[in-house]
């Protein structure tokens, strides 16, 4: 299980930049593992090898060419305007349905409320159904079930 651990920081270990426990840790236990120390040997040399890597200049007008590019990427783009009438249509339509919608909203609010209005009524000689018909009198005749 150790040497799991210092396989993880052995790297850090050879660059310095470890705390002064864990590199005691990985100290000793190089000390006293040769599977670790060749690992920890490998990591030195591949560390050398990388500082002896020329380092690449960057070409004189890198700086201009940066420059330019950020400043006409910050620059605000202006699209023409048009010489002909602009469509209203698109700047209503939101409002237009918003409107529809509500319409509908409240329409069914006060079907719900206030009903469907009265319900018809079909008179037929069934004897399941009743029928009231007012006459110009104060009766009324009902017909249906005796």
């Amino acid at each position: 299980m150790i040497c799991s651990l210092v396989e993880n920081l052995v790297d850090l270990y050879v660059q310095g930049r470890l705390v002064a426990f864990e590199d005691r840790l990985v100290e000793s236990h190089i000390e006293s593992c040769g599977a670790c120390a060749a690992e920890a040997a490998t990591w030195r040399r591949t560390f050398l090898e990388l500082e002896s890597l020329p380092v690449p200049t960057a070409p004189a007008n890198l700086k201009a060419a940066l420059k330019s590019a950020l400043a006409a990427a910050a620059a605000p783009k202006v699209s023409p305007i048009p010489d002909f009438a602009v469509d209203w249509r698109p700047m209503q339509a939101p409002s237009l349905a918003l409107a529809l919608g509500c319409a509908a909203f409240l329409i069914s609010v006060s079907v719900s409320i206030f009903g469907s209005g009265p319900a018809s009524q079909s008179c037929s000689d069934s004897p399941a159904s009743v029928c009231i018909t007012p006459r110009a009198s104060q009766s009324a005749i009902i017909r249906g079930n005796p």
